[in-house]
């Protein structure tokens, strides 16, 4: 009897300390959400043309400091199993590595501070590229895009090929005599018109796949922008240029089609044997949408520039569109003083590719002006003796002529 009552009592006792230790240990994280990173459908993939996909867990107990994955269900978590990456308490990420087509089922088990760890019978169950072994689709040019005749345009797209080698080949439904068989290409040499433009992917098993977009050439137009209407105007002095001359610029710009163009307008002052610009305030900002033109009527004051005696200056107003005036090969901003514009020597001119049209040499008026001396002399007042000297010298001169 005595026996019955001590083995009872050791074997309360024991329960007793085995949901102690249950409670000092704590419960284990409970895993409240598991996916596939950054998809949640067949097939499971997150890297192009490489199978990679992660198992996500999310700890909402967040007390996890350890997360483990197997293919055996049931797995001891503490001989068995790849470790998870583990974010925070509340986030880990299992990575599965590369992946073969096919059906995979991972268990998992993650553990608290207390080493507590969760059943190792949870899983996920996924496939991977079931069913796509050749995927294309283009994204550049996109769809709807429209070029100018001799633009070049990239060709470029996104593929995923399982079964390489593969070939690709580029077409259009308009210039059926180009293709090209390169993967991604840089082209200029379509004609004017609307295209239809293919990528063809065939993988090693002959899987074939076809991305399309759809794309206009335009031919250049006649003229987009335009100078009219330029002059310079003496204010003070009135009847000559001088060094210190005030000037009045007049010039109108025109845009000619119906669409949106951004353009930039500047008044600059340079030296025409050099090109070098020696003075040009902030650039006039255009935008037009349809044919239209903005007037500008400008002062300067020469004298504030400490530009020479008898020396010419080229004053000119010109218009460039934004597109290429940010394109160094084509234009250096004259509004940059750290531009090779302002450098001894650099030739300024309006280079031939800079705004799509035919008609580029109206994009610029200009005038190429003497200065004169601030002050001129005045010779009612000279001298007696150099007034008979001068004198003297008109006499020479008409003998000469008879003669």
């Amino acid at each position: 009897m005595n026996k019955k009552i001590l083995f009872i009592t050791l074997l309360l006792f024991s329960v007793n300390a085995y949901a102690a230790l249950g409670e000092i240990g704590g419960k284990p994280p409970l895993v409240s959400i598991n996916n596939l990173e950054e998809d949640s459908s067949p097939p499971y993939i997150d890297e192009l043309n490489n199978l990679k996909t992660d198992l996500v867990l999310r700890i909402t107990s967040n007390n996890a400091t350890e997360c483990r994955y197997s293919t055996i269900q049931g797995f001891n978590p503490l001989t068995q199993g790849n470790l998870c990456s583990l974010a925070d308490p509340s986030n880990a990420t299992c990575e599965f590595g590369k992946l073969l087509n096919g059906d995979y089922t991972y268990y998992y088990a993650c553990k608290n501070s207390s080493s507590t760890w969760s059943s190792s019978n949870s899983k996920i169950d996924f496939e991977v590229n079931p069913s796509i072994t050749v995927f294309v689709s283009i994204i550049s040019p996109l769809d709807g895009n429209q070029y100018y005749i001799g633009k070049e345009i990239l060709f470029e797209a996104e593929i995923i090929c399982a079964n390489e080698p593969c070939t690709f080949r580029w077409d259009s439904n308009k210039d059926t005599g180009w293709h090209s068989t390169d993967q991604n290409i840089s082209y200029n040499g379509l004609s004017i018109g609307d295209h239809n433009i293919s990528l063809t992917v065939t993988d090693f098993f002959g899987g074939v796949e076809k991305g399309y977009t759809i794309i206009s050439i335009n031919p250049i137009p006649t003229d987009v922008l335009s100078i009219s209407d330029f002059q310079i105007t003496k204010l003070e002095p009135a009847d000559r240029y001088a060094v210190n001359s005030k000037i009045r610029v007049q010039a109108k710009v025109n845009y000619f089609l119906f669409e949106s163009i951004n353009a930039k307008a500047f008044i600059i002052i340079s030296d025409p044997r050099t090109g070098q610009a020696l003075y040009g305030p902030e650039p006039f900002y255009l935008n037009f949408s349809v044919p239209a033109f903005e007037e500008y009527d400008l002062n300067i004051d020469l004298g504030n520039y400490g530009f020479e005696e008898r020396q010419n200056y080229k004053i000119e107003f010109l218009v460039v569109s934004n597109f290429v005036e940010s394109s160094p090969e084509y234009f250096v901003d004259p509004m940059d003083e750290y531009s090779d514009y302002w450098a001894d020597g650099q030739i300024y001119f309006i280079p031939e590719t800079q705004i799509p049209e035919q008609n580029k040499a109206n994009n610029s008026g200009y005038e190429i002006i003497e200065l004169g001396p601030e002050v001129l002399r005045d010779i009612s007042n000279l001298p007696e003796t150099n007034s008979t000297i001068i004198l003297l010298i008109v006499f020479a001169v008409l003998i000469l002529l008879k003669k």
